[in-house]
C-alpha cells in the first residue's frame, strides 16, 4: 500500500492509515460494508446523513453510498 492507503480490518475491528490505527466498525446486518479495494470517490469534512439524521464528520466515500467517517 502507499502513503495514503487506509486499510480496514473489518475481522479485527481495526483501520490503519500510515502509522495510526484507529476503531473500526462494519455497517449492520442489513447495511453490509462491501469489501474490496476501493478509491475515495467524493470526501466531506462535515457530512451530515438525512438518512439517518447522524453528523458524520470527515467522511470518505468509496461507494456512492458507502463511507468511512468519524464517529
Amino acid at each position: 500500500p502507499n502513503s495514503d492507503t487506509i486499510i480496514i480490518d473489518l475481522s479485527e475491528g481495526v483501520g490503519t492509515f500510515g502509522d495510526y490505527r484507529f476503531y473500526a466498525l462494519g455497517g449492520k446486518s442489513t447495511h453490509r460494508t462491501p469489501t474490496g479495494n476501493f478509491s475515495a470517490k467524493s470526501k466531506y469534512a462535515d457530512f451530515y446523513s438525512r438518512k439517518y439524521d447522524a453528523a458524520m464528520p470527515y467522511s470518505v466515500f468509496f461507494t456512492d453510498q458507502c463511507a468511512i467517517h468519524e464517529g
